[in-house]
């Protein structure tokens, strides 16, 4: 133990240090890591648990958090508690959000608040992969039309696709 930390597990001699859980019982209960804020005033906005990952700044060795992942508290009310998860870099210095999964399971990438499934502020780059590009289902998921680039060359055309019939869009540069 060392200050405030109740348990610290090092190992100076060590390529690396690992931590290992293990339950041997045959019954369906896994292995288990809680993260427990145990306070009689959790608020909205609490931070009930993080994983940091931290290294030496070169300069004077000061430890600095490079990622970070996050699990906050948006609702504490008794029958309606929500949170959200927060993955977090250091780019430039600074440690920021970068991902997010709401209490709907709304992904936002560069959005702290996604509206929709999926919502990504900012370009999105998708490789073609020789038979689709981007797949848009209907409900049922039997049945989709595609976005793609089937050019094998340097070439920027753009193809829509609905089962055997599409249009194409081609890049006269």
């Amino acid at each position: 133990t060392s200050g405030s930390d109740p348990l610290v597990v090092s190992d100076s001699g060590a390529s690396s240090v690992t931590a290992r859980f293990i339950n041997t019982n045959a019954d369906a209960n896994p292995a288990n890591i809680r993260l427990q804020k145990n306070s009689s005033s959790t608020a909205d906005g609490d931070y009930l648990g993080m994983i940091n990952v931290s290294g030496n700044e070169d300069d004077n060795n000061t430890e600095v958090i490079f990622q970070s992942i996050d699990f906050i508290a948006t609702d504490v009310s008794d029958g309606s508690e929500d949170g959200v998860i927060a993955f977090r870099t250091r780019g430039a210095g600074t440690l920021a959000e970068r991902l997010r999964i709401d209490s709907d399971g709304d992904i936002g990438i560069g959005t702290t608040s996604p509206d929709v499934k999926l919502d990504i502020r900012g370009e999105v780059a998708i490789e073609y992969n020789a038979n689709y590009g981007l797949r848009f289902y209907n409900q049922a998921r039997s049945n989709w039309g595609s976005i793609g680039n089937n050019a094998t060359n340097s070439g920027a055309d753009l193809q829509f696709k609905s089962g055997s019939s599409g249009m194409n869009l081609l890049h006269a540069g």
